[in-house]
């Protein structure tokens, strides 16, 4: 305290009464249990007493998601030219290796596959 007196330990306030700071008090190490109301240590993941977990588990399975589309190195990209980046860009990579170009292959190592699609799109459209 701004006193300066001595409190004894635990003391919510100066024991000199023409004082009588505040002192702050000590943040709750404990939470009580949802399921049993046993209080419980921060660090526990469990109740010690009922046993309920205080742990969040998400499940996310893949298969259950629905996308419609992404973002590529900022480019906007529809499900279909997603759909097809997937299963063309394996072919496209051969392709590549085959010619044995520096410059092809510099291509394709910085540059998505749907980015790739998006301009072989942009190339397709251009040649009609």
């Amino acid at each position: 305290p701004l006193c300066s007196t001595e409190s004894p330990k635990g003391s919510s306030n100066c024991t000199n009464k023409d004082c009588n700071f505040e002192f702050p008090k000590r943040p709750v190490q404990h939470i009580p249990c949802d399921e049993c109301g046993h209080l419980n240590s921060r660090q526990n993941k469990s109740c010690l007493d009922c046993g309920k977990s205080f742990e969040d588990v998400f499940i996310v399975k893949l298969e259950e998601q629905y996308r419609n589309g992404g973002i590529a190195n900022g480019l906007d990209i529809d499900e279909i030219n997603m759909k097809n980046a997937q299963e063309n860009d394996t072919a496209l990579r051969d392709y590549l290796r085959e010619k044995n170009t520096a410059a092809y292959f510099k291509f394709y190592k910085t540059t998505t596959p749907e980015e790739r699609t998006e301009i072989n799109n942009i190339l397709n459209k251009i040649k009609k």
